[in-house]
C-alpha cells in the first residue's frame, strides 16, 4: 500500500496548501494520513459552536482520510519541547512512501518550526520528502502539481472550515491582503496555473532541488514518488 503523511500546524493547513493533491491521492487510492500539531485556539476567528479541530475533521473525513491531533500549543511550536522526537515516532509507525511538510522559511512562526523538525528527524530509507509552500512562498517552487479542473472540489474542502470564512460583514482587517483562506488558496493556484499556461497548480518544492529556469510540472501524483526519488538520490 502507498502511504502518504501529511504534516500540518493547524487545522486547514493541507486543505488550503495542498488540498489539491489530497484530492488526487485519495482518487488515486493511497492510504493518506493528516496529523495537526495544534488545535488553533489562538487564531482570532473561531467556531461559535464545536472547535477547528471539528471543521478539519468534517473536510478531510468528507475523503475518508483519518486525522490525528497533537494538542501542542498553538503559536508555540518553535518552544514545543520533544517535537522532533514525536515526528520521529510518528514516521516511525506510518511508514510514509511520500512525506509533506511545511518549509524551515514559511513566513508563519509555527509553520517553520515543524518545517525545521522535520528537517532534523531521521527518516527511514524510501520515505520521499516534499513541502508544502504557503500563499506567499520565501522559497521558490521547484515542482507544480496540475490537477486540471479540480479547483472546484478543493474549494469546497476548504469550505468545510466556515469560522476561517468570515462573511461579508464580518472582521477582515487581520487577514492578509484581506483574503479569507478561500480567496488566498484560489488565488495563489489560479496566479501560478496563468503563470505556467496551466488552470490549476499547487506549488511544492522537493529537498535538494535545483534551482532551474523553469519549475517542473506534475501530471499525477505519482509523480510525486518518481520525481522526489530523483531529486534526493533515491531516499530523503
Amino acid at each position: 500500500m502507498n502511504r502518504v503523511l501529511c504534516l500540518a500546524a493547524h487545522p486547514d493547513d493541507v486543505e488550503v496548501y495542498m488540498g489539491g493533491a489530497l484530492l488526487g491521492f485519495m482518487k488515486a487510492g493511497w492510504e493518506v494520513q493528516v496529523w495537526i500539531a495544534t488545535r488553533g485556539e489562538k487564531g482570532r476567528l473561531q467556531p461559535q459552536q464545536g472547535s477547528r479541530m471539528d471543521e478539519a475533521r468534517a473536510a478531510l473525513g468528507s475523503l475518508g482520510i483519518p486525522v490525528e491531533v497533537q494538542g501542542l500549543e498553538d503559536g508555540g511550536l518553535a518552544d514545543s519541547q520533544g517535537l522532533e522526537r514525536i515526528l520521529h515516532d510518528l514516521i516511525a509507525k506510518w511508514r510514509p512512501r511520500l512525506l509533506f511538510a511545511p518549509h524551515p522559511c514559511d513566513a508563519h512562526a509555527d509553520h517553520a518550526a515543524l518545517g525545521a523538525c522535520v528537517h532534523a528527524t531521521e527518516m527511514g530509507t524510501g520515505t520521499v520528502l516534499w513541502h508544502w509552500l504557503d500563499a506567499n512562498p520565501r522559497v521558490e517552487p521547484s515542482h507544480f502539481l496540475d490537477l486540471g479542473s479540480s479547483l472546484a472540489a478543493k474549494l469546497a474542502l476548504i469550505g468545510y472550515h466556515k469560522s476561517q470564512i468570515p462573511g461579508p460583514e464580518g472582521p477582515r482587517d487581520h487577514l492578509p491582503d484581506g483574503r479569507d483562506i478561500l480567496q488566498r488558496a484560489e488565488h495563489r493556484d489560479r496566479g501560478h496555473g496563468a503563470a505556467q499556461g496551466r488552470v490549476f497548480l499547487e506549488p511544492f518544492l522537493a529537498p535538494g532541488s535545483r534551482r532551474s529556469e523553469s519549475p517542473c510540472i506534475l501530471e499525477s501524483v505519482q509523480e510525486f514518488l518518481d520525481s522526489g526519488h530523483r531529486e534526493s538520490g533515491g531516499s530523503s
